[in-house]
């Protein structure tokens, strides 16, 4: 398993040894598909195969087009903001969310800051990974499915 995890993440990264560096800055649509929606599916760690699933009666999801700018939900928040790429697999999403009360019991509103301090993006397994820094600085990773 983790053999095949290594061979993806070569070939993530050999994908991009063909791309330009004219925009460092700007995004770049061959490396995150644009226009599909993404839903979370589970939060897990890098360091082991479990995913955990918070609670998702909520549509958590994000949504990345090609003129830089990225879209979501955050139970019954909406999000927006633009992502872009520091490096060839480095990126940021600078995004806000509204702050609506969502309910009795309230969901799980981490979502909007999560996804605020993402750090990496990749594409595993047909699925959209996030990885960011934990509040203790260890990596964690909110994994994504295309949305039906």
């Amino acid at each position: 398993m983790a053999a095949r995890h290594l061979l993806l993440a070569l070939g993530f990264l050999a994908s991009f040894s063909a791309c330009g560096n004219d925009d460092s800055t700007g995004p770049r649509p061959s490396t995150i598909p644009t226009g599909v929606t993404w839903k979370l599916n589970c939060i897990g760690s890098p360091s082991n195969d479990t995913c955990y699933d918070p609670n998702l009666d909520q549509p958590y999801t994000i949504r990345f087009e090609a003129n830089g700018t990225v879209s979501g939900e955050n139970a019954c928040n909406t999000c927006g903001g633009t992502y872009f790429y520091v490096s060839a697999t480095q990126g940021e999403i600078d995004w806000t969310c509204t702050e609506a009360a969502c309910g009795t019991p309230p969901p799980w509103l981490g979502y909007g800051d999560a996804v605020g301090r993402t750090t990496s993006f990749a594409l595993v397994d047909d699925g959209l990974v996030l990885t960011l820094a934990d509040q203790g600085g260890e990596p964690l990773q909110l994994v994504h499915q295309r949305a039906e």
